[in-house]
């Protein structure tokens, strides 16, 4: 069972358990020339102990599994700057309002078998909280006809916050990045998430699977040999440069026994 680090990511019990129950990015997004979610919850926390919230985990996601087969997935991660990060997906925006009622009928069922109380190691786990929704689009998503597969545990995940101004030139330059992988003849799928609410909009996120973050840099290394023979592709790159204000890299690992996968 994966174990995280005694200074691992934390949220809010209200947050978390939720959370815990949601969807799976590696399961929503398999297959990603049908992703089936429009939207997803992202709440990330900051952990304080690592153990306490892998004894929260080993408790909470059996029980949800055996009392709860039918709820909605979840996906639960961990990133390389001491966080934990829950994602739930949705098909609409109501959904994640369903997906808070199947968490609260689970808390109560929780606490109607007497089962060990999680209150006191969900208080220790976390500190911080903040979440966000993302809104798929798989219009520009990079999905190539036999291309890699998405049940692989890492994900590279690229965050750009973008000029107010420069939104349309970054999504046709995402547009021409794709065109370029084409005729590189590039397999590795890339997910396009555009922020829907939450903090430094405007803001876009690209999501690409591999099976470690050494596995990601090496046959990055190999794609970016590819695209620079391509005379666009220079061009393509100074745009998503020249539209960011700021970005951020994240390299995240899922936890498929601490998931609810479908």
């Amino acid at each position: 069972m994966n174990k995280l680090n005694a200074h691992g990511p934390r949220p809010s019990l209200r947050l978390l358990l939720p959370l815990l129950l949601l969807g799976s990015l590696g399961s929503a997004t398999h297959a990603a020339d049908a992703v089936p979610f429009k939207f997803a919850r992202v709440t990330e926390v900051d952990v304080t102990d690592g153990p306490a919230l892998n004894s929260l985990m080993e408790k909470w996601t059996p029980f949800v599994k055996e009392h709860f087969p039918g709820s909605h997935q979840t996906e639960f991660l961990t990133d390389d700057l001491g966080k934990a990060i829950f994602v739930d997906y949705a098909k609409d925006l109501s959904d994640l309002e369903r997906n808070d009622k199947e968490f609260q009928a689970e808390v109560e069922k929780y606490q109607s078998l007497n089962l060990p109380d999680l209150f006191p190691t969900y208080i220790q786990s976390f500190t911080a909280s903040e979440t966000s929704v993302w809104e798929n689009q798989p219009e520009l998503s990079y999905a190539p006809s036999g291309g890699e597969s998405w049940e692989q545990p890492f994900r590279m995940v690229r965050i750009f916050h973008l000029k107010r101004d420069k939104e349309a030139a970054f999504v046709e330059a995402l547009k021409a990045f794709n065109e370029v992988d084409r005729k590189a003849g590039i397999t590795a799928p890339r997910l396009i998430l555009r922020l829907k609410f939450g903090p430094d909009a405007p803001a876009f996120a690209i999501v690409v699977p591999a099976k470690d973050v050494l596995d990601y840099y090496t046959n990055y290394a190999k794609r970016t040999e590819l695209r620079a023979k391509d005379p666009k592709w220079k061009e393509t790159l100074d745009t998503l440069i020249q539209s960011t204000r700021r970005s951020e890299i994240r390299h995240d690992t899922l936890h498929p026994d601490f998931s609810k996968l479908k």
